[in-house]
């Protein structure tokens, strides 16, 4: 259960320096990632409609490090560089992305 005004933010960081950035409504439980994890699979959902509009896999055998921060709705409405979405005044983020590692 999280607040509505509350996001987070997964920061992917591959070995060769490039990250990729994401806004998730739910936090990730560290939990999930083991040492039999390969693979972070990322869904972007745009709007309210859950309509996918991006899939990203990494094999974590590439990434550095991945991290999560907690953010509130003041701090999305200041432009990220780089983070998927964009924010609406009224419902948050226009993209909002699901984590699962695999």
């Amino acid at each position: 259960m999280t607040n509505a005004e509350t996001f987070y933010r997964l920061t992917i960081r591959f070995t060769n320096g490039e990250t990729e950035k994401f806004t998730l409504r739910e936090p990730v439980d560290a939990g999930q990632i083991t040492d039999k994890t390969r693979f972070v699979l990322v869904r972007s959902h745009s709007g309210h409609s859950h309509e996918m509009s991006q899939v990203f896999l990494a094999s974590l055998s590439d990434v550095s490090f991945v991290r999560i921060d907690r953010l509130d709705a003041k701090q999305l409405r200041q432009r990220v560089t780089g983070m998927t979405g964009s924010f609406d005044e009224g419902d948050g983020p226009d993209v909002v992305a699901t984590v699962e590692f695999l």
